[in-house]
């Protein structure tokens, strides 16, 4: 009887212990999704014109692709006439992205924009640390920006957006002091750009 007994109790606690770490899993699941479903990615995608303008401190400037951006080295590589060129960013004051340059779709084609190819009106974005901007893909001009230590969480969902259905394409970077970046874009219709 005893060892009925015994095996009935350690038989009961194991039940009760399953059951009570299965309410504890099951009442933890709806706040693991309502934590996710309130965070919003800061990461935005942006496409990089093929050929841009990179303007010194000096006023002097060159024109190529940007094919590295070294947030940590603080450096930039631009690729002109088969031949690839380092510059501090300490020496750079801004890179314009010509108009008139391929600009890669991530996947999706490229498209050529042209002085009036969309109605949307410019945006720009300050205050953003250098480190904040990652080159993924230098040859498709494709990269991003991290816009959470700069932006609150409304303007992050208006930004996600419009990014659904168009391409933020640079149209400027602007170097600040303090390791800053001022990011000047224009959302391009991804429909009409195809």
């Amino acid at each position: 009887m005893k060892v009925v007994f015994s095996t009935l109790s350690i038989v009961s606690i194991i039940a009760t212990t399953i059951t009570v770490e299965n309410i504890w899993v099951a009442s933890a699941t709806p706040q693991i999704a309502q934590t996710q479903r309130s965070t919003i990615n800061s990461l935005i995608p942006l496409a990089l014109p093929t050929s841009a303008d990179v303007w010194f401190k000096d006023g002097k400037s060159i024109t190529g692709q940007l094919t590295d951006f070294n947030s940590q080295n603080q450096k930039i590589q631009i690729f002109r006439a088969g031949t690839p060129r380092s510059v501090q960013l300490s020496q750079v004051q801004r890179i314009s992205f010509r108009r008139d340059a391929l600009v890669y779709l991530g996947g999706e084609g490229r498209v050529i924009r042209g002085e009036d190819r969309t109605k949307a009106t410019q945006n720009i974005w300050g205050n953003i640390p250098i480190d904040a901007f990652r080159l993924i893909d230098s040859k498709q001009g494709q990269a991003s920006v991290d816009l959470s230590k700069v932006m609150n969480q409304k303007q992050l969902r208006g930004i996600l957006g419009v990014a659904q259905d168009s391409l933020y394409v640079v149209d400027e970077m602007e170097f600040q002091p303090g390791k800053k970046l001022t990011i000047k874009v224009t959302p391009t219709d991804r429909l009409q750009a195809r």
